[in-house]
């Protein structure tokens, strides 16, 4: 997005346009430009199937990340929980973004109670701001349980009422516009009238809501006085907000095809030499900026609506010194969405009978547009369209303000001057959550306890034995476990003994071992940096949200059909970064007993290392037998390495592998006995290799050679395990077609069918089909998505299924 500078005559009284070489122009400009790159704002939205469920069903969903800054790194890993009314965190999980998507399910709990939940979703990078930044939503669930913790209410008021002067201070001998916001325990508006007195007892204006609990009232503060709002019927009394000697009041208005901009103010223009600057800009960037003169006490300016961004912008007003004395946000000019088409090849279905639906996506202009779209097909009575938020009023509306907004898609229905009014008021009261002025031309710097995560990644810190002990002396070593692969990292602290891991790319958990010695082979402490999750502020009131409305929703499971046999199958793929390889010629190792090409397995034992079981495979091994546990499994069929998965269970007779040391035959409890670190290698033959030593070598064997050093040291190890990512599912859809196991089971998907990834051609076109249910009535479709250059685009339909 460029600069905006203009050069049409506009309607200016004592305001003027800042010329293209001004040194403040291009300050601001310049300073706005580098925050913009040194701190991006990233935004979420999430696309889920409904926001109604019952307690035992998968919540689906999308999730779409965008950055202020598309050129630089963005969040590679996203967050997605479900916090429960009692602000408790019920559900956690962690997904892979790729160009900025990522498509999951969470399994709800079939023992959830009832009741409103949140869905919530963030990156790391998000929490070094405010939360008001995450996304979030609330849903209902419906089960037979009820929760059996009490909300307590003693500390929260049955309603609350909240001034805003527009541009943020009340100037005493100065009219300025009012905005209010009266609200429930749950943060909901509320109808409501009062009356404003002065502290001397005397009425000052009514007041009235004019739309959900919003309303605004012109008011002039005289000097020296209190003021107090009563609301009526009730016992709440409020403040009015303290009013300034002395300032500047802004007033912005909505005219026909232009925006008002309006200054008064009573400051004492001796001795201040400098004019009031004022700058309008959007998401990081400055569009227009003009000063006014101070010795005038009113300053007007027009501005052409063509001429201001789309969407939420800010309007800032302030001196060479960059104190702020007012600001406020507005609003114009509505984005373009996008147009996206979508026909079904019938008016009317049958119940089980196939659904084919083109999807045509197009801009206001009708040229054709290609992107990534997600689309649900619902029961109409569990999702409501109209109150929850969708991607495009989520984008330009919700994820600009803080604060609750209720039915978000009532300001964007319209598109009318009444619209924008009552949009207008809902702005005077929701602060700007996203850029501090200050902060940007001050170029105040921040410190950011999270990372931009690019990947899985863990972190620690070794604590040093004394205070004279150099870090880069120190050695660290780490073991990755996960499935199969086994993988010994080597590293260095940094000066203050902190570590990263980065670069891991796997699903479910992994376990790493971590072990840390200085110079003179001194065991050193470690301990490990968890994730930190950020706390919730999510609680639900009974006495505003009862459980008999919950139950209202009447939703029951009464069938499901069967999973596909693919869904409980894991699809994991490791990524195997880069490796360079060198080759020289190889020593023959006199000691080594068998050929590479003969054994099945050769494990070189690291002395840096503890073999200690940490539980799962090698649960009960102990000693030199530990070692036992980090074998390659490259041969899983082998029947050593097969009894090796099993937990050693036919290690002390039977069938089970025959252990030789230094080559003699000892059994498993001498192994025990011994320490990891006093063996050098283990090599391992498997039982059609091991004939040749006879035929009692019919469960393999296990060679264990011993090193040279006499006596080793205790190592210290940590066990961590490594969060992964979580499980990708396939949304399963029955197929119909013809008779098969699924065609004589009840269906009753409340979900009908949920595609994550529609992918249009170069036409901009995509085709779906999926099968109806047993269920009749009138099925809601919602399409989301947005094209590779950011334009969002939004479908709302239904489906009618009759018998």
């Amino acid at each position: 997005m460029k600069t905006i500078k203009l050069v049409l005559m506009l309607y200016l009284f004592s305001f003027t346009l800042f010329g293209e070489n001004d040194s403040l122009f291009h300050t601001v400009s310049q300073r706005f430009d580098k925050y913009q790159l040194l701190v991006p704002i990233e935004k979420i939205y999430v696309h889920q199937d409904r926001t109604q469920y019952v307690a035992g069903e998968k919540i689906w969903f999308k999730v779409y990340l965008s950055s202020s800054n598309d050129k630089q790194a963005s969040s590679k890993v996203v967050y997605v929980e479900l916090i429960d009314g009692k602000n408790r965190r019920v559900i956690e999980s962690k997904w892979k973004l790729v160009n900025g998507l990522a498509s999951g399910s969470i399994q709800l709990p079939d023992t959830l109670p009832r009741g409103l939940y949140q869905l919530r979703s963030y990156t790391q990078w998000m929490q070094n701001f405010d939360q008001e930044g995450f996304f979030k939503r609330e849903i209902r669930i419906s089960s037979q349980y009820v929760d059996s913790v009490e909300t307590k209410l003693d500390s929260v008021p049955p309603c609350q009422i909240t001034f805003f002067p527009e541009g943020g201070n009340l100037i005493t001998s100065i009219p300025s516009k009012v905005a209010f916001l009266i609200t429930d325990q749950q943060g909901r508006g509320l109808d409501a009238s009062g009356i404003i007195m002065d502290s001397e007892g005397n009425e000052v204006r009514r007041f009235q809501t004019i739309h959900q609990g919003h309303g605004f009232f012109y008011f002039q503060p005289d000097s020296g006085k209190r003021y107090i709002a009563y609301l009526d019927g009730l016992t709440l009394s409020k403040d009015l907000p303290h009013a300034n000697s002395n300032g500047i009041v802004l007033e912005a208005k909505k005219l026909n095809g232009k925006l008002r901009i309006t200054l008064r103010h009573n400051i004492d223009t001796k001795g201040f030499q400098s004019p009031i600057h004022l700058s309008v800009h959007k998401e990081g960037v400055i569009w227009l900026n003009a000063y006014a003169n101070i010795n005038e006490k009113i300053s007007i300016v027009d501005i052409p609506d063509e001429k201001l961004p789309e969407g939420i912008f800010t309007i800032t007003i302030y001196d060479d010194k960059f104190h702020v004395y007012c600001e406020r946000l507005a609003f114009v000019n509505y984005p373009e969405p996008l147009k996206i088409g979508l026909n079904t090849d019938k008016v009317e279905y049958g119940t089980r009978k196939k659904v084919v639906a083109k999807i045509e996506v197009r801009d206001e202009k009708g040229n054709i547009q290609t992107g990534n779209f997600s689309l649900a097909v619902v029961k109409s009575n569990l999702d409501n369209l109209q109150e929850r938020n969708n991607f495009y009023t989520y984008y330009f509306l919700q994820s600009e303000l803080k604060g609750r907004i209720e039915n978000p898609a009532f300001y964007f229905e319209k598109r009318d001057s009444s619209a924008i009014a009552y949009l207008d008021l809902l702005l005077l009261t929701h602060g700007w959550r996203r850029y501090d002025f200050n902060k940007i031309v001050l170029l105040e710097k921040s410190e950011f306890h999270y990372p931009i995560e690019e990947s899985l990644f863990f972190s620690g810190k070794i604590h040093q034995l004394n205070k004279n002990q150099k870090m880069d002396e120190i050695k660290l070593t780490a073991l990755f476990r996960h499935d199969s692969i086994n993988e010994v990292v080597y590293g260095q602290p940094g000066p203050t003994g902190s570590f990263m891991f980065t670069n891991y790319d796997f699903c479910d958990t992994a376990e790493v071992i971590l072990s840390a010695q200085d110079f003179k082979q001194r065991q050193l402490d470690i301990s490990i940096v968890n994730h930190k999750y950020p706390e919730a502020n999510f609680f639900v009131y009974e006495n505003v949200t009862s459980l008999n409305d919950i139950d209202s929703l009447n939703v029951e499971l009464m069938g499901s059909i069967p999973q596909s046999p693919m869904e409980g199958i894991d699809k994991v793929v490791h990524k195997i970064h880069e490796v360079k390889v060198t080759a020289k010629t190889k020593k023959k190792d006199p000691r080594r007993l068998h050929n590479e090409a003969f054994n099945i397995a050769t494990y070189e034992v690291s002395r840096n290392f503890s073999y200690t079981s940490t539980g799962g495979v090698g649960e009960g091994f102990a000693g030199a037998l530990g070692i036992l546990q980090f074998l390659p499994k490259k041969r899983v069929n082998d029947s050593v390495l097969r009894e090796i998965s099993k937990g050693g269970k036919a290690l002390s007779g039977g069938s089970g592998p025959i252990f030789v040391l230094d080559g003699n035959r000892v059994g498993a409890e001498v192994l025990k006995s011994l320490p990891a670190q006093m063996i050098e290698r283990v090599e391992v033959l498997a039982p059609s290799s091991a004939m040749i030593y006879g035929s009692g070598g019919g469960g393999g064997y296990a060679f264990f050679t011993r090193t040279n050093v006499s006596s080793v040291a205790e190592i210290k190890t940590v066990s961590y395990k490594f969060p992964g990512y979580s499980q990708s599912k396939e949304f399963y859809s029955p197929d119909y077609t013809s008779v098969n196991s699924d065609y004589f089971i009840s269906d009753h998907r409340n979900t009908l069918y949920w595609q994550p990834n529609i992918t249009l051609n170069d036409e901009g076109k995509a085709e779906i089909s999926f099968f109806t249910s047993d269920d009749l009535g009138m099925f809601l479709i919602h399409c989301e998505g947005r094209t590779e250059e950011g334009m969002i685009g939004v479908l709302q339909s239904q489906l009618i299924v009759n018998q």
